[in-house]
């Protein structure tokens, strides 16, 4: 057990509070999402102004929220249970930071203890569908292997995202319907952004979270991150005469595909990610459905130019496009990656499989009519939306593992994990 000290603050008391821990003991292990049980006293000769108890990291920064407590007597027991909920947590050693003060004096007792970290596992597939033209409804797979409903909207669609980190799922209306942030784990609202309608087109255009943000297009040309609570943490510059489809961050970049307010050209933006100003645009630029970091300076697009799918190149360091494979007589739709090597492409006459390494090109499942896609990276499947089905194949051999009914036409596919 780490000794406990105190901090002289005015000569009229010198005597700090006293900390006694009886649990945990030093060095113990835990795994994360395990409980710690307290057991703590403390003591002061005339009174106790403050009591806290915080997990700290290596680099000495809490790692969970403290338990602060005013208790204003002599000698306070503190016996409670302390959860290690985030599952972000790393392996490593850290330190319980026990904390008395008697408004002149403070006292820290540190016990160090161990956590093992929680393995990232998939959950379960998250898919939104149109029962009605103005309505629409989110389903999660519950255990027993049917869908159970976890909200409904009213209104039009522009996107959804999860965001497995803080158990939170995203749904957008373009128009006619909010942002809607929903809390999985516990089932509520988190909170809520309203759709305007513009004179010239729709109010939301797309949703991506790309950890640690959701990073949310407007039709007025801008693109605003929220964090989990709904509070906006960054808003880009604004690039005349484009509004941002999709997005994607690489190194300290975001990237967005630019559509023109003018006629049908495109363009690729690049801001700088913690102030959003604009560092670089590449015009004109195929009609970009994804986009996907290769490394800090290279990104892959996936489009469409001239009646063909594209995928190009774009390395940030040169400002500079590359043709990479030509999909020819295609129009692609749904665009996930497996890793930066891997990708699979939904067009309007398939489902391909395109590998960077040697600049592959295959049929992987014969599904049309602008199939949804979700590769789930730990057991290498494929989810394939397509219609009112979700097909799941095993990769890279392309079997058909699983064929899900589902209630209505599939709009979106995303997968959550545990983390």
């Amino acid at each position: 057990m780490a000794a406990g000290f105190g901090d002289c603050k005015r000569d009229g008391d010198q005597e700090p509070p006293v900390i006694t821990v009886s649990a945990p003991n030093e060095g113990r292990i835990y795994q994360v999402t395990d409980i710690i049980h307290i057991s703590a006293i403390f003591r002061d000769n005339e009174r106790l102004t403050s009591v806290k108890l915080t997990l700290m990291d290596a680099e000495n920064r809490p790692a969970l929220p403290s338990v602060s407590l005013e208790p204003s007597t002599k000698q306070y027991t503190l016996t409670s249970d302390y959860p290690i909920d985030n599952p972000e947590l790393k392996s490593g050693l850290y330190e319980l930071d026990f904390q008395a003060s008697d408004g002149f004096n403070t006292t820290n007792v540190f016990v160090k203890i161990s956590l093992v970290e929680l393995p990232r596992v998939f959950s379960y597939p998250v898919i939104v569908t149109r029962p009605q033209p103005a309505k629409l409804n989110v389903f999660r797979l519950s255990e027993s292997g049917d869908w159970a409903k976890i909200f409904s909207q009213q209104g039009d669609y522009a996107g959804s995202a999860v965001n497995s980190h803080y158990q939170q799922f995203y749904l957008s209306g373009a128009s006619d319907g909010n942002l809607t942030a929903w809390n999985l784990k516990d089932n509520f609202v988190i909170w809520s952004k309203a759709a305007e309608q513009l004179p010239d087109g729709q109010w939301f255009e797309s949703l991506s979270y790309l950890d640690p943000l959701l990073y949310v297009s407007y039709h007025d040309g801008s693109i605003k991150a929220f964090d989990k609570t709904g509070t906006t943490a960054i808003t880009s510059e604004i690039v005349t005469p484009y509004f941002p489809v999709k997005t994607s961050l690489s190194g300290n970049y975001l990237a967005a595909a630019l559509h023109s307010t003018h006629d049908q050209g495109w363009a690729l933006g690049i801001y700088y990610s913690q102030s959003g100003k604009l560092k670089a645009i590449q015009s004109p630029a195929p009609e970009i459905m994804g986009i996907y970091p290769l490394d800090t300076y290279r990104l892959l697009t996936f489009g469409n130019l001239w009646g063909n799918g594209s995928v190009n190149l774009y390395d940030l360091r040169y400002d500079q496009f590359t043709d990479v494979k030509l999909i020819p007589g295609d129009t692609l739709f749904s665009i996930s990656a497996m890793d930066t090597d891997n990708y699979f492409i939904s067009g309007l006459h398939g489902v391909y499989w395109f590998r960077y390494s040697d600049n592959s090109l295959v049929e992987f499942a014969a599904c049309s009519g602008k199939a949804r896609l979700a590769c789930e990276d730990l057991n290498r499947e494929v989810f394939i939306g397509a219609g009112k089905k979700l097909l799941v194949y095993s990769f890279p051999d392309g079997i058909l593992q699983q064929i899900l009914n589902v209630p209505d036409s599939i709009l979106d596919v995303h997968l959550l994990y545990n983390k």
